[in-house]
């Protein structure tokens, strides 16, 4: 008679949470933080932000949806300009 957590479902729990000699799980919590040069679109990226998030503000206070819309599209478009630079950097 065993617990719920005996035999190979309590040594899966195990090693996905505590690294030790059964791990079979990759860690992804790890993140590489080192440097990859200077990004040429920080300066883009943070106009964005800042434009996006003001118009969001303003919107809000407005109760303006098409402000409010216009800025999440701002801040969509400074999303995907990371997300490439992020995966221009890893080629």
């Amino acid at each position: 008679m065993g617990t719920p957590f005996s035999g190979v479902g309590r040594t899966l729990l195990a090693s996905s949470l505590v690294p030790g000699p059964e791990t079979t799980l990759p860690y992804m919590i790890f993140v590489n933080r080192s440097r990859r040069g200077p990004d040429p679109y920080v300066r883009a990226k943070t106009a964005l932000f800042v434009v996006g998030a003001v118009a969001g503000l303003v919107g809000m206070r407005l109760e303006n949806a098409w402000v409010i819309s216009g800025a999440i599209a701002v801040l969509v478009v400074a999303v995907a300009l990371r997300l490439k630079t992020s995966i221009r950097s890893k080629e």
